[in-house]
Parts: structure tokens; sequence; C-alpha cells
């Protein structure tokens, strides 16, 4: 398996899904094959959606659609973001003022909900 300074763990599909020392978003298979990095910006958190995942990037507290597979990353708005989470394909996102945006995750609807 894999040693040093992983965090914020996840299991989704048999894969593990973790951020390694440097913030960088990565996946393994349950028994520990398959190591992949699936976004080269660093990374916040992230939190999963049926077709996608979510970051929040790092540097700029961008919100990033990932493929799964690590085929693409879409800067999805020019909000700057403190925290992110889903609820089946939206997103919630808390800005810097504690506004709470709720967005689709195809990046069309956008809306301040509080």
């Amino acid at each position: 398996m894999f040693t040093g300074e992983n965090k914020n763990l996840a299991v989704r599909d048999n894969k593990f899904y973790f951020l390694n020392k440097n913030g960088i978003l990565c996946t393994a298979d349950i028994n520990g094959a398959n190591y992949t990095v699936l976004s080269r910006l660093p990374v916040k958190s992230f939190c999963f959606t049926r077709r996608c995942m979510l970051v929040l990037g790092a540097a700029d507290g961008g919100l990033y659609k990932v493929d799964h597979a690590g085929r693409y990353t879409i800067k999805m708005d020019t909000g700057t973001y403190e925290a992110i989470n889903t609820y089946n394909d939206h997103v919630y996102a808390k800005d810097a003022e504690g506004g709470i945006w709720a967005l689709t995750i195809y990046g069309t609807d956008k809306a301040k909900i509080n």
C-alpha cells in the first residue's frame, strides 16, 4: 500500500481517492494497484457527483470539474469558494463572505441561496 502524507481519503466504486502530500488528487484500486494522478492542479478539497468529481483549487479557490478517470479538468465558474459539497448533480459552494451558491455540474445555472 501507500505510505506518506496522504489525506482526504474517500472510497467510490472500489477505488480510493485522496490528496497526496502536495495536494494533488490521486486514485488507486482498493488493493493498492493502478495508482493514478487525476489532476495536476493542487486541490483543497473534493467531492463526487454521479458523473464527475468537483475539486476546489488550492491556489485560486476556483471550482473545477474533473473526470473520474482524470481525462479532463475544467474550470466551472469564475467565483472563489471556501468549501464545496454535492447532492445528486448539484453543487453547493460557500464563498468567503459565507454566501451559499447552488450550481449545476454543467455550469449552466448558478443561484445564491442565502
